[in-house]
């Protein structure tokens, strides 16, 4: 069976399911990519049988429109020549190259599947979500990690039920997780260069505006009485992905004026250093925008961690499944929550006991490989 899937090279998520789906398929899946983003630093290309890519040229970070137009030329060329080619071709991210592209993805008379991540639908502006109507109305199958993201999407486009799917993307860095089972936190904090004897609190995971690192700051330091605590609290901003100069740059001068000790994480992690750093975090505070179901996050509940993050957030799943985190109704809350929280500590992390197995069983390769390889032998039922 042969697979073309087109996402981001660089997405840990979009290598790990094509390294497990050929794990899983027991030698019978053969998968390509085509890159719709410029390759950096990437150890290992080998679990993609092709990787197709436009040309990666410097102007084309500055220029957006130059870049997309570049990606659906190429694309458009690799499509008129994959006729016959491919059981299916798998969009990992609902590109605005879907919309111009759907005539040719139509030739191709392979089974067309669309991954909605999250952005992809809950950020769009109301005429950008209107140009991918006939998209969604011609795809084979659209999935999505949980219940209600289907849910307000099937609400807006009215297309029918058994053209979509929950499937959801297992989690490789549980597997690293497990391997430094015997390591202790203190061992994993001075891997990183944290501090011994503090508090542990990470902010968010990636360098986007999104993650509303800068509200989060203003909450935390607003409130007089964390200034109480400021010796006993060390705040860690993963920032390893994600390129927004201009973000960056108001991020980092507002860590300048932060009066928290803190450190940024900027470089790149490799997956022992990223199970590393689940494990030396104590709290993490999770309040982005919009989400379907953080793999981060979810890391961070497996290590053991205890989670602040955002009651906007579909996170229904989980509280389904009784997974315990600490849930907000605003930014402004969070400082009230974290002050709790470090009072009751111990009580907090007693009731956080049976994250681990829950995650596991919902978030594992092993335990959602299989409909992810059922899309492309049958129909949705």
């Amino acid at each position: 069976m042969r697979i073309l899937v087109v996402g981001d090279v660089n997405s840990v998520f979009v290598r790990s399911y094509c390294s497990n789906l050929k794990k899983f398929g027991a030698g019978t899946v053969s998968v390509d990519l085509f890159a719709t983003q410029t390759p950096y630093k990437i150890d290992d290309y080998s679990v993609y049988n092709t990787i197709h890519a436009y040309p990666h040229l410097p102007f084309l970070y500055k220029w957006q429109v130059f870049r997309m137009f570049f990606r659906i030329l190429f694309l458009l060329k690799l499509l008129r020549a994959a006729t016959g080619r491919y059981e299916a071709i798998h969009f990992q991210y609902a590109l605005l190259d879907l919309v111009p592209l759907q005539a040719a993805l139509r030739r191709t008379g392979s089974r067309l599947i669309i991954t909605v991540f999250g952005s992809d639908f809950n950020r769009l502006t109301e005429s950008r979500k209107k140009m991918f109507t006939g998209v969604y109305g011609s795809a084979d199958c659209v999935t999505f990690a949980n219940e209600q993201t289907r849910d307000a999407f099937l609400a807006y486009y009215l297309i029918g039920k058994e053209q979509t799917r929950i499937c959801r993307f297992g989690l490789e860095p549980l597997e690293e997780i497990i391997k430094i089972k015997a390591v202790t936190v203190s061992e994993s904090r001075k891997i990183l260069g944290f501090p011994e004897g503090r508090t542990i609190i990470s902010i968010g995971y990636n360098l986007s505006a999104s993650q509303q690192h800068l509200p989060v700051m203003l909450a935390l330091q607003a409130d007089p009485r964390m200034a109480e605590l400021k010796e006993k609290l060390f705040f860690v901003f993963p920032l390893t992905y994600g390129s927004d100069p201009v973000y960056k740059s108001k991020l980092t001068d507002a860590l300048k004026e932060f009066p928290f000790d803190h450190c940024t994480l900027d470089h790149f992690l490799s997956d022992p250093e990223n199970a590393h750093l689940r494990k030396a975090v104590d709290i993490m505070i999770q309040v982005q925008v919009a989400d379907q179901l953080s793999g981060s996050m979810q890391e961070q509940l497996f290590a053991g961690g205890l989670v602040i993050t955002g009651s906007w957030l579909p996170y229904t799943t989980f509280r389904e499944n009784n997974v315990y985190m600490l849930n907000v109704d605003a930014i402004d809350a969070i400082p009230g929550c974290l002050l709790n929280l470090l009072d009751h500590f111990e009580e907090e992390k007693k009731k956080c006991a049976g994250n681990p197995e829950v995650i596991y069983r919902m978030s594992s390769w092993e335990s959602n490989i299989g409909n992810w390889l059922s899309l492309y032998h049958k129909s949705n039922s």
